[in-house]
């Protein structure tokens, strides 16, 4: 029968759990005293050589451990030193700083590409006189859309509302309207985060869609619900 070689400290155990039955009476085992004594030098050896390395692996991880908690103090640190520099160059308008300072200045953001225009929009007369405009759009990069609108064929141009979907109804067309027309564009924030920013791009308007309203008094009989479509 041969001694465990897996794993490393069994064989260890394997010794520690006989020796002292061969130590009691080596004769009855056919072993001297010699044998058994020797036996026990080199398991006790290769126990503290197990030990000490137990040890230094531990070491080595808690090494670790510091050492990455090191580097993340000082990175974080010196992220913030570097922070400002960079915020002193900006209010001393001196891009010598940075040279001084041996750092690049910080990169501009990247600007978002202007916004594709919607296309196939649709209007529709709802209840209640509600004109219903949908289109097709990407919402991305935190893309919204302006809707105008235009009345009786007026050249006068009137802003409805800005909205982060695609369709919107508008209840505001004044009553005795005949027909009222419908523009749409899509902005889009330069850093393409959020609705506020000054550096807004925009697609073109779209072609202008006109709806008949067809009741002068802009209100529309139970159970109507559409309105004729018309291009402009």
């Amino acid at each position: 029968m041969s001694i465990p070689k897996s794993p490393i400290v069994a064989p260890i155990e394997y010794l520690e759990e006989r020796l002292p039955l061969w130590a009691a009476d080596p004769a009855a085992v056919g072993l001297s005293v010699e044998q058994v004594n020797a036996a026990t030098v080199l398991t006790q050896a290769a126990r503290d050589s197990y030990a000490s390395q137990q040890a230094a692996a531990l070491a080595a991880e808690n090494a670790l451990s510091t050492r990455d908690q090191a580097i993340g103090d000082m990175r974080a640190f010196a992220s913030g030193l570097i922070a400002t520099i960079w915020a002193y160059a900006r209010a001393e308008s001196d891009p010598g700083v940075y040279a001084a300072a041996g750092l690049e200045p910080p990169a501009q953001p990247t600007p978002s590409p202007d916004p594709v225009a919607p296309t196939n929009v649709t209007i529709g007369l709802r209840p209640q006189g509600l004109v219903e405009l949908r289109w097709e759009g990407s919402l991305a990069l935190g893309t919204y859309y302006e809707v105008q609108r235009s009345l009786d064929s007026q050249q006068t141009w009137t802003a409805v509302d800005t909205v982060t979907t695609r369709e919107l109804l508008d209840g505001g067309v004044p009553a005795g309207t005949a027909q009222a027309g419908y523009r749409i564009r899509a902005k889009r924030p330069a850093s393409g985060v959020g609705k506020a920013g000054t550096d807004t791009r925009v697609s073109p308007w779209t072609a202008t869609v006109v709806i008949s309203l067809g009741v002068p008094s802009n209100e529309v009989q139970s159970g109507q619900t559409g309105g004729q479509m018309e291009a402009a």
